[in-house]
């Protein structure tokens, strides 16, 4: 699965979950009973047996740089989980990290920085970590009147990094914002002296790496952002003059690569061919999720629909692509009066979608018990999120599509906490947050949180 196609939405989270130390509603709660017995031919009662529970998870606390304020986990890659956490040099400062379960003696590791205050680790591609790190600050000039100097505020690099060199250390990918990595490219943007965003690509695997544009024609106050890649298969986001929004396709192992418009949109992951997003319909007001296979030519647009009837103000989001699995979150109700990416009062629930089903539709996932859930990520046949629980709590979950029994599974929290989210899966490793009061609606906030990671058993 390309990594990276959240990038967005972890930072955006990262930033609320900075600012954010409000204590939340408790969240209604709904109690939903599941019935034992089925019925055969003629009427006939045929028992079926509970199916046996799975193991239980093993959970980690991550623990943290040696600040209890903040650490926040954004990515994983078989056992390796990487992110930032404060540190106690200096109070605000945070370090990228990387934590390897698999090792002899996991611990958290700090990468360190170019000199600067700050490093964030976003993505992980087998044992290859990309983020950004600021370099020194540059000493202040003396100014001309007599006022007091202003130090200009550090820069910030990209950065990549492999825990499996014998001696690792970070590489400096020059001035770019890195979204993403598959394999040896790692994407993202670089912006202009004039400020303008443009996307760009690293090959990791070229004897001198360095950030190269992505041959987008642009003009005026167009901006373009590469936010997933999968192989050699890039997409993002550009804006166009009138101020539209398009998800573009860009496939840089192409004789001769070039842009490919996929329309109105905005990207969330990319998997092989097969990009997900969101598309404003007009219809429902609202958003609905959408698939493209870029391996068709032209490429085609699959509208996913919602969990309600067409044109009844219904709404739909992507979060995450496996193979031909789509899965992400829709409204249960009509939106009408909520914001469709910000209301906790929009009743919704996490859903997979089969493209390569014989009747494809959005399959609801259902809850813990209460009356919301969302996905946020798949591996294989796995899903994750969160979803309120019977408590009126949100617990994180995994959900098997491919199970004898498929049923959303509690994956519980840390002890002493109430609440949990999971925010990205690879393999049998989930990562997220564990906490008191914890919410989550499209984005985390509210309440004390711990970075967790939970080891599924294998089946």
């Amino acid at each position: 699965m390309g990594i990276g196609g959240k990038t967005d939405a972890v930072h955006e989270a990262t930033e609320s979950a900075r600012r954010s130390r409000a204590r939340p509603s408790t969240l209604a709660a709904l109690v939903v009973a599941a019935g034992l017995v089925t019925f055969g031919a003629c009427g006939s009662r045929t028992p079926v047996h509970a199916p046996v529970a799975p193991p239980a998870p093993k959970v980690t606390d991550l623990g943290t740089l040696g600040s209890n304020r903040y650490t926040m986990p954004s990515a994983v890659s078989g056992s390796i989980v990487v992110g930032e956490s404060g540190t106690e040099e200096k109070a605000g400062d945070h370090h990228a990290f990387v934590y390897d379960l698999a090792a002899p003696a996991p611990r958290m590791v700090a990468l360190g920085t170019f000199g600067g205050a700050q490093s964030r680790a976003v993505a992980v591609s087998g044992t290859i970590v990309v983020g950004m790190a600021e370099t020194a600050p540059v000493a202040p000039v003396a100014p001309v009147a007599p006022v007091a100097p202003v130090a200009p505020a550090p820069g910030e690099h990209g950065f990549a990094y492999d825990v499996a060199a014998a001696s690792p250390k970070m590489i400096d990918l020059g001035p770019m914002v890195v979204t993403a990595i598959s394999g040896h490219l790692v994407v993202g943007y670089t912006t202009t002296a004039s400020g303008h965003e443009r996307a760009a690509a690293v090959d990791l695997a070229a004897p001198s790496p360095t950030v190269q544009d992505l041959d987008i024609a642009q003009t005026g106050d167009m901006y373009s952002l590469a936010t997933a890649v999968s192989g050699t298969m890039v997409i993002g986001r550009i804006n166009e003059d009138d101020g539209a929004e398009h998800v573009f396709a860009y496939d840089l192992g192409a004789a001769t690569p070039k842009l490919v418009d996929l329309g109105h949109g905005t990207p969330s992951g990319l998997d092989g061919a097969i990009a997900v997003g969101d598309v404003f319909v007009a219809a429902d007001n609202g958003l609905h999720a959408y698939a493209w296979d870029l391996g068709s030519n032209p490429p085609r647009a699959f509208d996913l629909g919602t969990l309600g009837p067409p044109g009844g103000g219904y709404y739909s989001r992507a979060t995450g692509i496996s193979g031909h699995v789509v899965v992400g979150t829709a409204s249960t109700q009509p939106a009408i009066g909520c914001n469709q990416r910000s209301a906790p009062d929009c009743t919704e629930h996490a859903f997979a979608y089969d493209l390569r089903a014989a009747d494809p539709a959005l399959r609801d996932l259902g809850t813990l018990g209460g009356t919301t859930s969302q996905a946020a990520g798949i591996s294989g046949n796995l899903v994750v999120g969160a979803a309120d629980a019977t408590s009126g709590r949100i617990h994180a979950f995994v959900y098997d599509l491919g199970g004898a029994h498929p049923a959303m599974r509690d994956l519980g929290a840390l002890p002493g906490d109430d609440s949990s989210t999971a925010i990205a899966i690879s393999a049998n490793t989930v990562i997220g947050l564990s906490g008191e009061e914890l919410v989550v609606r499209h984005g985390i906030g509210g309440g004390v949180f711990r970075p967790v990671a939970w080891t599924l058993a294998k089946a």
